[in-house]
């Protein structure tokens, strides 16, 4: 009976996991960027930082996930008032979609059209044709 409620999840999931697959993409273009301006292809040193990124933010998540669980009055293994159940679907659906809309915001700054991917490519593509001639 929350087809409404449903549909409106399945967007901002659907947004969210878009940004996801949007900045996996980004991060390639940064890589060929670096590699472009210093010469080097630091892609492990990239990836690497990331992993760790999304770790310490799963962790500090997990953090204010626990304190936060407090603050609404979650009781582990009871049945659960109206009010902390309300509390705890706010904390699921909307606070997400906030931060992700946040981030969204602050990545939406970023101007890298795909011209500038094609030009960055093709460069790096000259200079190692270059470089084994």
């Amino acid at each position: 009976g929350q087809l409404g409620a449903m549909l409106v999840f399945m967007v901002v999931a659907g947004a969210a996991t878009g940004c996801l697959t949007l900045a996996g993409s980004q991060a390639i273009d940064v890589v060929d960027v670096d590699e472009l301006q210093t010469g080097e292809q630091r892609a492990g040193a990239y990836f690497g930082i990331w992993a760790f990124g999304l770790k310490l933010a799963v962790a500090v998540g997990q953090f204010f996930a626990g304190i936060l669980l407090d603050v609404v009055g979650y009781v582990p293994d009871a049945p659960q008032d109206p009010t902390t159940l309300w509390w705890l679907v706010m904390l699921v659906g909307p606070l997400q979609a906030l931060v992700t809309f946040a981030g969204l915001l602050i990545f939406r700054r970023i101007r890298f059209e795909e011209s500038d991917v094609q030009m960055v490519q093709a460069a790096l593509a000259a200079r190692r044709n270059a470089s084994e001639s």
